[in-house]
């Protein structure tokens, strides 16, 4: 920051009132500040001091722990979801003393020290996502500021990149799995988990209002950290899906089921009633059935991979599995890209070669 020198700065004076002015420049653009009005040029001058002192202090740079305050109110304002504010504060809580460093002092040593202490402490996920979200910050205090940093690697050594694990069943094996459900409740569940994809916290959220006789309007979920909230992942997460005739029939078992108990409405959760089940014990009893059926276990969320591959091997379009999911194509494509491999090749291999 240039300041010009004190004894060049001239005293202003307006309505018989003196004041002070200080120009400087900051992040390339030329500013000024002002002083109150006093009665005296030597009041002027005192007050030219105090603009001189708080211009010396005027940020310049930034802490990392600033920015990453700045940013959070961007991303509240910009409509950012809650999960993914709270996800980016566990990762700074991770962060020790590295936050009071300013960002035009992190060097790729402090990275380094800073990734080496979180493989020691955190999974290989949760180390990733904290370095990720330190860049962030990184970037967006040095874009904003104009500071100028160094290149800085963030990436996980390749020997310990987290694999994402893509498990899945076929119809025949959550058949057998299916097969082996005994309460009405689950079994509904997990047979729209399968046929329809939905995330698990939006099939919480499925109130018996939500379900019209042949569809259910997917406009809410139920989330452990914040409760029913109307807020969904993406704008394609709402959507309107039809049921088949299994689910149909089963969805409406189970209102009539509901509809028994005293004080009955159609604001009650589809899957738990006043309440929705818990994950806890929607985990527990899939694995109550995988164990019963002698299948492979797989996490909850592969349910919604199952619901994928299976409408993919039947070679429906994937914008429509897309719809179906609530993402977008470029997200579907990019996650199951090698269950397309086979139909490449069956495309190529089933061309007519001439001569």
């Amino acid at each position: 920051m240039n300041l010009k020198s004190l004894n060049n700065m001239p005293i202003y004076k307006r309505n018989n009132k003196y004041y002070a002015k200080v120009n400087y420049k900051q992040g390339g653009k030329y500013k000024s500040i002002q002083s109150k009005y006093v009665d005296t040029k030597r009041e002027a001058k005192e007050e030219e001091v105090l603009l001189l002192a708080k211009v010396k202090t005027t940020k310049k740079d930034i802490t990392f722990r600033d920015a990453y305050k700045e940013l959070m109110v961007v991303k509240e304002n910009k409509g950012v979801h809650p999960r993914t504010i709270k996800k980016i504060g566990n990762a700074f809580t991770s962060l020790g003393d590295f936050v009071d460093k300013n960002i035009s002092q992190i060097h790729q040593d402090d990275i380094d020290q800073l990734r080496e202490r979180l493989l020691k402490n955190y999974q290989e996920i949760t180390i990733k996502q904290t370095l990720s979200f330190t860049k962030q910050i990184i970037n967006y205090g040095s874009q904003k500021y104009n500071i100028k940093v160094e290149y800085l690697d963030t990436s996980l050594p390749k020997k310990i990149q987290p694999k994402k694990k893509l498990d899945f069943y076929t119809y025949d094996e959550f058949a057998k799995f299916y097969a082996c459900i005994d309460d009405k409740v689950y079994k509904t569940l997990f047979d729209l988990l399968f046929f329809n994809g939905l995330r698990i916290s939006e099939a919480r959220g499925l109130t018996f209002n939500d379900f019209d006789g042949k569809s259910i309007s997917i406009n809410k979920q139920y989330y452990k950290a914040q409760g029913l909230s109307e807020r969904l992942k993406t704008n394609n997460s709402y959507r309107t899906l039809p049921l088949n005739k299994r689910l149909i029939d089963e969805f409406n078992e189970l209102m009539t089921y509901y509809s028994l108990f005293p004080h009955y409405s159609a604001d009650w959760f589809i899957f738990g009633g006043i309440k929705p089940f818990a994950e806890t014990s929607i985990r527990f009893a899939m694995r109550k059935a995988i164990a019963k059926a002698k299948v492979k276990e797989i996490r909850l969320h592969d349910f919604r991979h199952s619901c994928a591959s299976y409408y993919i091997h039947k070679n429906y379009q994937i914008h429509l599995i897309a719809e179906l999911l609530g993402d977008n194509i470029n997200t579907v494509y990019a996650t199951y890209y090698h269950l397309y491999k086979d139909d490449l090749a069956k495309m190529i291999n089933s061309a007519e070669i001439c001569g």
